[in-house]
């Protein structure tokens, strides 16, 4: 229905128009709970019942069964709803009037809303809160608007800015201060009070930057939120509350150097900015500087020699202490592939090679780190630290080693009604640090592989294995293999690993009775439907981690082998490749071993531990092929 006259309608409830001038009215049908209202740009989150004068129904979120959200005051509804639902409780329902000025005006709204139309909404307030800054999206930061600022200019990286900081626990004040710094750098100034590696010193920069001037904003922190405010002894469930207002705002000119000479200028003031951060543990913050430094030089060509050997140095000083920041916050790989960006403009840099050799060490790569401890001593013989290094390396292996032996045996010591379905060999081989491999062959299974059921007796298998190891395959010769060597060694390994297996029969589940079955060569494959290549133990976090995910993988496959260096698992290969239908390599030895096999049809799929986007790219280009 179209009002002839809305201006002049009368209508019941409070009038809640800005200028109290009867525009929209407020009824409260049921009231809420509490005393907290909605905040400018809160999120709220209502159900609605949208009606003309005359009773006409035109919207209900109702009979969506869908609530409708949105951010309080933005302009993302119609003013009266933006005036009405910030004076209602959690749980209130009103009802709202509102005439044309503050509704649909003279356009209307859809076919059911002429111009000039009065309408009436049922709203129920549902739920309302500030925004989720969380990194995590978990809501251990959330920001509430308690006034907008003024005009649309915000802070850029690197602006100076003047803000007022508030901290409330409990109706007390834990600080109080106004402080001015540098956008980006905050940290120096101890934003907040605490350690700069805290959430809540990311949300502050953070919202800093989504700041006008004179806007006054409230963060609500809890759980992860706390983290960096150790020394107000808050306990570990509380909620605090932090106040934050922009009071000015100084900003920089946002202009990248143009030509190399800029760039190379520029690169000077970031070193020295960086390595100031650097020395006071804000790790975060230089690495921002260091990456741009590479990045400014990256292209940067000159023509005098001095600017190329003081480019050359930026680069090499700015990635090696770009790994250390790395290395600080334990990020061991992305450190490792700093430093090798590095090498690739010196390959006899002392520093980096010796900090590739922490990293190695770091992530328990053993044998490369004490090849890059013994690079860095064939450099500098006098280098105690990394005599000191390679010690470290010989005792970590044999602790390893006595931790592999233990997990194992931890494994393959379970009741026989754990696993009355399977029988278990214990094979010993050479494998480097990880000595010990399980073989699990399920009793039931009636598998065919190329036509030979598993029941095939040592002969047959044994045969099958004489022929494969007689010729080099297609794809042995594609990995570099020398097939007579390789195939010798390995069938050597394979007698002496036969020798020493240890068979362990189990109850099968039909009748209770036992089966035996033959003990099967480590290297036969004609004896496994799906062999998992699983390299590198170490990356396993926990020993409860890695029998769990051992378990996992017998669901899915006859045999469970781990690695510890490529050529071995090349060896490996050389004999199972073309029955191989799932392999699981890691980060370690992917760039090695994955540019072997793409393209070749007899692999499935290779899912890769640690993944990055690059790699997670070629696997979908290969599966594609």
């Amino acid at each position: 229905m179209t009002s002839k006259n809305p201006e002049q309608t009368e209508f019941q409830g409070e009038d809640i128009s800005p200028s109290k001038d009867g525009y929209i009215f407020k009824e409260i049908l049921r009231e809420g709970t509490g005393d907290e209202l909605p905040m400018f740009d809160d999120k709220v989150t209502v159900h609605y019942i949208s009606r003309r004068l005359d009773e006409v129904e035109f919207d209900n979120s109702r009979q969506r069964d869908r609530p409708f959200s949105f951010s309080l005051g933005q302009g993302e509804v119609i003013k009266s709803w933006d005036i009405g639902i910030a004076t209602m409780k959690r749980g209130e329902l009103a009802r709202f009037t509102s005439k044309p000025k503050y509704a649909f005006g003279q356009k209307g709204h859809s076919d059911k809303v002429g111009p000039n139309t009065i309408v009436v909404f049922e709203v129920e307030l549902i739920d309302f809160g500030g925004k989720d800054f969380s990194p995590e999206q978990d809501g251990s930061i959330r920001r509430r608007m308690i006034k907008a600022g003024e005009g649309n200019l915000r802070p850029n990286e690197g602006a100076t800015i003047e803000m007022m900081l508030k901290g409330m626990y409990n109706d007390q004040i834990l600080e109080e201060r106004t402080s001015t710094f540098i956008l980006g750098e905050g940290c120096e100034e101890n934003i907040p009070a605490g350690s700069p590696w805290s959430l809540f010193y990311f949300s502050v920069e953070v919202c800093a930057f989504k700041m006008t001037t004179g806007e006054h904003c409230k963060l609500f922190l809890k759980s992860k939120g706390l983290v960096g405010l150790e020394k107000f002894n808050i306990p570990s469930d509380a909620t605090v509350e932090y106040e934050l207002k922009l009071i000015k705002v100084e900003r920089v000119k946002d202009k990248r150097p143009d030509t190399d000479d800029e760039k190379l200028a520029e690169s000077e003031i970031l070193k020295t900015r960086a390595d100031q951060l650097l020395k006071g543990s804000h790790y975060e913050v230089a690495i921002k500087k260091y990456k741009k430094i590479y990045e400014y030089l990256l292209s940067a060509i000159f023509s005098h020699d001095s600017d190329r050997q003081r480019c050359k140095y930026l680069k090499i000083a700015s990635q090696s202490n770009l790994a250390l920041c790395y290395m600080k916050m334990n990020n061991y790989d992305d450190a490792k592939r700093t430093c090798n960006r590095a090498l690739a403009f010196d390959d006899k840099n002392e520093k980096c090679i010796f900090r590739r050799g922490q990293c190695h060490l770091a992530m328990r790569f053993y044998d490369r780190a004490i090849q890059d401890f013994e690079t860095v001593l064939k450099l500098n013989p006098l280098n105690a630290a990394a005599k000191q290094q390679i010690q470290i390396c010989e005792q970590q292996i044999k602790a390893h080693e006595v931790e592999e032996k233990q997990i194992y045996k931890k494994i393959f010591h379970k009741s026989p009604q754990a696993n009355a379905s399977n029988k278990i060999e214990l094979v010993q081989i050479g494998c480097g640090p990880s000595e010990t491999v399980a073989v699990t062959h399920p009793t039931v299974s009636t598998s065919i592989i190329n036509g030979q059921s598993k029941q095939a007796s040592d002969e047959s298998l044994q045969n099958d294995l004489n022929k494969r190891t007689s010729t080099t395959s297609h794809t042995s010769k594609k990995i570099r293999m020398n097939s007579a060597t390789s195939i010798n060694s390995t069938t050597k390994r394979v007698a002496s690993a036969s020798s020493r297996t240890t068979t362990i029969d189990l109850e099968s589940s039909t009748g209770g009775k036992k089966s035996r079955r033959p003990s099967l060569p480590l290297y036969d494959d004609a004896n496994y439907d799906l062999v998992i290549i699983w390299v590198d133990p170490h990356i396993i976090d926990s020993e409860k981690t890695y029998v769990n995910s051992l378990i996992k993988f017998r669901r899915i496959t006859d045999a469970v082998f781990t690695f510890d260096e490529f050529e071995q698992c090349i060896s490996f290969l050389d004999h199972i490749y073309e029955k191989t239908a799932f392999l699981i390599v890691s980060d370690s030895v992917v760039e090695q071993f994955l540019p072997l096999v793409i393209g070749e049809p007899h692999l499935d799929f290779i899912y890769i531990l640690n993944q990055t986007k690059r790699k997670i790219k070629l696997i979908n280009i290969w599966k594609k092929r």
